[in-house]
């Protein structure tokens, strides 16, 4: 019934955030090349991530929900990132060479996660980070597949992955 805009985010698209799967009050937010979070309910906000590229924008941000310490971030120049202490340090786990729209974990076991991309397909990881795999070999020959859209992975069934582009679904 009522909206509130956080005083500190009144200009720069947005283009992922991420709840605290314990927490409501404590958000993860992509703005511009940061990663801003805030622990007092949008009252407050403090960069947790910041490149130094100006031109690499933040573009996707995914909080483990068994382990609210461990969070992902994107970014346009194809970046994957990893934090284990709930933002304070990062490191890249891979760079997939093409703008990363979205990371999307899975609900049954949180080692896999996916990152879908512009226009080079989606990716996805099966032992935390340390490796990924281009999944997009199976669905390569349908025409628009390649330009992503959409990804969401099912909660009661968390084998079944959805994936929206030009072609469909």
């Amino acid at each position: 019934e009522t909206w509130q805009q956080p005083v500190q985010l009144t200009r720069g698209r947005i283009p992922a955030i991420a709840v605290h799967p314990r927490d409501k009050c404590t958000l993860f937010v992509a703005l511009e090349n940061k990663l801003l979070k805030t622990e007092d309910c949008s009252r407050t906000f403090s960069v947790v991530y910041l490149d130094t590229r100006q031109d690499k924008l933040t573009s996707a941000v995914v909080v483990d929900h068994t382990d609210p310490r461990v969070v992902w971030i994107a970014n346009s120049g194809g970046d994957v990132l990893r934090s284990g202490d709930g933002g304070v340090s990062w490191s890249l786990s891979r760079s997939l060479g093409n703008p990363v729209l979205r990371l999307v974990m899975n609900s049954a076991d949180r080692r896999l996660v996916y990152a879908a991309t512009k226009s080079a397909g989606i990716f996805r990881t099966g032992d935390g980070g340390a490796n990924w795999r281009d999944m997009s070999e199976r669905y390569r020959t349908f025409p628009g597949s390649m330009e992503f859209s959409d990804l969401a992975v099912g909660v009661a069934q968390p084998q079944v992955l959805v994936f929206a582009s030009r072609f469909g679904l």
